[in-house]
């Protein structure tokens, strides 16, 4: 969730964040790809977006953890 908000401080959202959007290298860092849908915080649809990304990760998360 640390790199949603992180984008966001730059005025960006990613706009198709999901787990096949992420790689982890071998020193365990995140590598984001798939950019094409990448849109502005100000873009009239942006709080949709940045509300998709959320609930998309809290359900991985859930499901990853047994709470789901």
């Amino acid at each position: 969730m640390d790199i949603i908000v992180r984008f966001a401080k730059y005025g960006l959202i990613h706009g198709d964040f999901n787990e096949f959007n992420i790689l982890i290298t071998d020193d365990d860092e995140p590598v984001i790809i798939d950019f094409p849908q990448m849109i502005s915080t100000s873009h009239p649809n942006a709080e949709m977006y940045v509300k998709f990304s959320f609930v998309f990760h809290l359900r991985i998360y859930e499901r990853n953890n047994g709470l789901r």
